[in-house]
This record gives structure tokens, sequence and C-alpha cells, in this order.
């Protein structure tokens, strides 16, 4: 029974339909049977009516069927409709047993309408025509991927649940990251390398990868099939909220928009407080060509600001963007240790609020209570759960080893394109005693010597740390550059239990995290409206799932409600030009225009066949022939 399931599996899309054949066959030779009603009527002869007693013999019921050219032909049309019904399949490859890996981007480029419905919506029809091809013995995965990569159905060659589930698929209006989804593809591919089967990668995606393949394709065979046809856009690309210090902080709003187009674009920009128009921009803008300004001032008040591109291009998800305008709470500080002269002036220009504290008097559990916790020339065994600051100090890590001390290093090189470098030159800098530390591979490095690093930050399961092995005002000058108190302002920005209060702005596909605060639960609503419950773990609330753009909000017990902006901002996603190719390790990977069939749909043949037979069949009723 299962290879004949198989069998109609693999030659028909629709085997229901055949059912058909089997309940309306015996309707149609019934009626042969039936018996016509006559009205009886007394006559004085049945010579003349010889004839008439032959008819009465021909629809007397339950008699021998005898041979009947339109009965035959009525049966032969109505297989054949049945046929067409079934959706039969003609194989055109011999090759079976093929095991199928699907790639489907759903990144927010991919919600493009230059083509019919929208990019994804090609991609999905693409990737239903692949599952309609395949032959008896494939099997087939799907992995779906956009900022992140997940594999939506294992191997099975079950064709309704591979096409209901491509059919469901919807828009991340996220970045698209490549790498991880052709890991997985590659681990899928490698773990049927035992059996005989062939494997193959289908990549359907209009190639606007913020990242690159960086390994080379491990002899699998992979296609990639470009999606989209325009470059029509204009997108916002930048979007940022600034306070000046002190207790009447005054609001600035920075944005940036730019044409993605290869001819001039003019951009109508609105922007909204709490939903009131204040002010409009028109804006000529040249072929790539990037428009930077303030949007109109809000002074002090708190809110909502919306920025919108009107008129018509091809992507929707880059033409708005969210700000929340709140003044930042104080930044509360807790300082363990001698506590360096020069590190807390620069704490107290931020408008930290600090509380010194002695190692002695230092717990874990303290780390809650504060958005940094300094830890100056003495590092605790145990620190918790939070964002640090070790100055002059080692984390206990065992992965962190110390071997020894370098005498007046030369800085060879700093990060300046990380949040913690912004604005802050190192040219002017020198360090008279450096620990040499050979830091783990999960730690950056921001500044490098001669000796070893000397400035690094790590990020893990979403906390922040900020490293200084050396003393910045007894061993070195840095203390005493003019950039060290925009470095400690970065610091405090950049760490996140500040980083949430501060900007309140994050780019789709990034975790929200909140301090709990001694809070065991509380409720995320996304843009759409729906809502999230979710609990505190180790010191923090969690919320991975920013796919969407818009205002998200955190309501905790008690009514207290904190709103957070998420957008895109992605130059990558907003240049829509469709790849007609990319590279794997220095190979390249042409897009091919369509899916190859290796099954072709016979129905329309069937169906022109059942028409000439109907014709057939009206001009045998007509001329009466019968065998």
């Amino acid at each position: 029974m299962s290879a004949l399931s198989t069998f109609f599996e693999s030659h028909f899309l629709n085997a229901s339909a055949l059912w058909w054949l089997a309940a309306l066959s015996p309707l149609i030779i019934i009626l042969y049977f039936l018996k016509l009603k006559r009205e009886e009527l007394t006559v004085s002869s049945t010579l003349l009516w010889l004839q008439s007693i032959q008819d009465l013999r021909v629809n007397a019921p339950f008699q021998r069927l005898r041979r009947n050219i339109l009965l035959l032909l009525q049966l032969l049309i109505l297989l054949i409709v049945v046929l067409a019904l079934s959706r039969p399949l003609m194989n055109l490859e011999e090759k079976d047993g093929r095991k199928i890996i699907v790639l489907i981007d759903a990144s927010a480029s991919m919600s493009a309408t230059d083509v019919s419905g929208s990019r994804l919506e090609e991609a999905k029809k693409g990737a239903i025509d692949l599952v309609e091809n395949m032959l008896k013995g494939d099997q087939m995965s799907v992995v779906l991927f956009a900022a992140q990569a997940s594999v939506l159905s294992p191997f099975t060659s079950d064709k309704p649940k591979l096409t209901s589930l491509i059919q469901g698929l919807k828009i991340q209006e996220t970045e698209t990251q490549l790498q991880e989804a052709l890991t997985i593809a590659f681990s899928l591919a490698r773990a049927r390398a035992e059996s005989e089967s062939s494997a193959e990668i289908h990549l359907f995606s209009d190639g606007r990868f913020s990242d690159t393949a960086k390994f080379s394709s491990q002899d699998v065979e992979v296609k990639f099939h470009s999606i989209g046809k325009s470059s029509r856009n204009v997108g916002l690309v930048a979007l940022d909220v600034g306070y000046a210090t002190g207790p009447s902080a005054a609001t600035e709003i920075f944005f940036s928009i730019e044409n993605f187009d290869v001819v001039d674009a003019e951009a109508e920009v609105e922007f909204h407080f709490n939903d009131q128009l204040i002010g409009a921009k028109r804006i000529q803008l040249d072929p790539a060509l990037r428009y930077s300004g303030l949007a109109p001032t809000t002074g002090n008040q708190e809110g909502i600001l919306e920025i919108k591109i009107t008129g018509e291009d091809a992507l929707n998800v880059d033409n708005t963007g969210y700000a929340v305008v709140r003044r930042p709470p104080v930044t509360k500080v807790l300082l363990v240790g001698k506590g360096d002269f020069f590190m807390k002036q620069s704490l107290d220009v931020a408008g930290a609020e600090i509380t010194k504290l002695p190692p002695s008097g230092f717990t874990p559990s303290m780390t809650e209570k504060y958005d940094i916790v300094v830890f100056d020339s003495w590092a605790p065994t145990d620190a918790g759960n939070g964002s640090f600051i070790f100055h002059n100090c080692h984390p206990s890590l065992n992965d962190i080893e110390i071997k020894g001390e370098a005498e007046a290093p030369v800085l060879l090189d700093w990060d300046s394109t990380h949040p913690l470098m912004r604005f802050v030159s190192l040219g002017e800098v020198f360090v008279l005693k450096l620990p040499i530390v050979k830091p783990p591979k999960w730690m950056k490095v921001l500044a490098e010597t001669s000796e070893g690093p000397m400035i690094l930050c790590s990020e893990q399961e979403g906390f922040r740390s900020l490293y200084l092995p050396f003393n910045v005002s007894n061993s070195s000058n840095f203390s005493g550059q003019g950039t060290f108190p925009i470095f400690i302002l970065n610091t405090i920005r950049w760490l996140p239990a500040t980083e949430m209060h501060r900007s309140r702005q994050f780019l789709t596909g990034q975790s929200l995290m909140l301090n709990s605060r001694g809070k065991d639960q509380v409720r995320v609503k996304s843009p759409d409206g729906k809502k999230h419950d979710i609990t505190a773990e180790s010191g923090r609330f969690l919320f991975p799932h920013t796919t969407q753009t818009g205002i998200y909000e955190f309501e905790a017990d008690g009514g207290n409600t904190q709103q957070f902006a998420v957008n895109l901002l992605s130059p990558s996603e907003s240049k829509i030009v469709p790849q007609s190719e990319f590279k794997i390790q220095g190979a390249d990977v042409q897009a091919e225009q369509r899916v190859t069939k290796s099954n072709r749909e016979i129905w329309h043949w069937l169906a022109y066949a059942a028409f000439f037979m109907l014709l057939f069949e009206w001009y045998v009723y007509n001329t009466k022939v019968y065998i």
C-alpha cells in the first residue's frame, strides 16, 4: 500500500481527484439501465408497432448491457477529465533520490514590490515549483533566513506539507545574514553524504547580503535563483537621538536619507510628533547621494517622533523611522575599590550618580541595582551579572592569561569604528607599564600595542564589559587627554543597562534588553499588537523577536511602561538592485532565470483531448451510428 501511495504522490499532484472516476463511472452506466416511462394505450394490432416493441426491450431494466459506442465515449471522456483534474506529471529525468535543500530569503529587501506580489512571493512560487518537480525518492528540507537562519522542515517527501509550509512564510524586516544559512545547508548536505543520494542547494534571494560566504561549496551543487528587477528606492538609513547634559536636556534628532536608484529622485519627508504633523521637507537626491539633516526640534517634550518618506518606490519598509524621545534617567554607577580620580571626574561630567564602596562590602547581588559596576584595582572572584568596567585589574576568568608586564609598549592601532571609540583619538596616548594579556577569542581588542592588547571589550549573553588592564592615570597619560571624558561617555552609552535608557533606539534583529530591577515578569507589546510575556533571567529581561519595525512596549506591573523604537536603517537592504551572482570563497555562483522543471504537467493536453472527444461523441450521437 505504501508503494502504491508513493507512486501516486510522485506522479500526480492531486491524486485524490482520481476518486471521482470511481464515483461517476457507475452513474453513467446506470443511466443506460434506466427504463423510460411510457403512457399505456390500447391498440388493435402490434404489426405497425414492431419498432416501439424493440425500443421497449432496449429500455427494459436489468437486461444484458449491449455494446454502445456512446457509452464507451462518455466513459473515456470521464476518464480523461478526471486524469486532467488529478494533474499527472511526466518525468523528464531518470535520476531520483535527491536531497534538495531550499534556502529562502525573507529579509526586508524581499518585501520589494518590483515583481508580482513581492520578491518573497516570487521566491515562494519558485520553491513550490521545486516541490512539484520532486521525483520518486526525492526529499526536501526548507531553511528560512534573514538576520538568523532556521530549519523549518527536516528532509521529507510530503509534498502537501512542504507546499503549505512555503506558502505560509512571512517577511522579517531585518538584514540578511547568508553565512549562517549556508552553514546549515552544508551541514544538512553532509549529513546525507553517507547515502548514495546526491544533494543540491537552491538559494532563493535577491542577493542583498550584509555578509559574504567564507567557505568553499564542499562539492555540493549550489543553484542561485535571483529575485527582483528594479533598483528604484529612496530609504531612511540613519536615525539617532541626542541629548545635551543638564537638567533641561534639549533633544536633537539626526536622520539620513539615501537615493539608491541610478537616476535623480525627489523625496517628500514628513515629521510627526505624537501623531501630529510638525514639519515637512522636499529633498532632491542625485543617484547614490545621501542627505543628512536634523528633524524639527521637540524642545523638552517627550513622545514618539515618526519620520515618513512619502511617494512610491519599490520598498516601503525603509520609508518610515521611529524615535522614542525620553529624557534619559541618571546612570547609577557603583565604584568598587580605590576610585581613580580622573575616572570619577569623567563619570561626574557624564552625569552619572556614583556610589563608592570598599571591596570588602561588595556582593554579587548588588549588580542588579546599578547600571554599571566599576572595579578599580580590585576584581572579585564572582562579579555576578551586569555591565562592568575592569580598571587596572583582571576579570576572574579561566581563559584569560596574564604573562607578565611590558615596559613602554608602542601603540600600534585602535578600532575607530566601534561605538566605544567614537570621536576618540589615541594618537598622543602612551603607556609606561602594561600587563601582557592573552584574551579569549570572544573578547574584542579595541586598541593594540606592540606587546599585546591595551583596551578590550566583551559582549556575552546580553551583558557588556570594558576591560582596561592598565592604570589610566599612574601608568599612562590616557586620563589626561581630552578624549578620555568622551571615551567614558561612550562607555556609559554603550553598556546595555544604560544604552536602553538613553537611546531607546535599536535595529531590527537586535535583542531588546532591560534590567529586571527586582521584577520577575514583564509583557512586551510588539508593533503588530501581539503581546509576549517574558521572565527575567540573570537580572535581565531579554526579547529577541524584533522582526518588525515600529514601537515596542515593555509593560511591567503597576502600569509602568517603557517604549523602544526599532528601525531597519540598513543601506545593504535599501539598495534593492538584484544581484546576478554571489561568491563562495572566490567561486562565482551564477543566477538562474527560472526553476528547471524535471516534471512536466500534462493536464492541459488531456483537457484538449477531452474537448475533441466530446465533439466526436456529439457527432456520433447526431448521426446515430451504433455497433
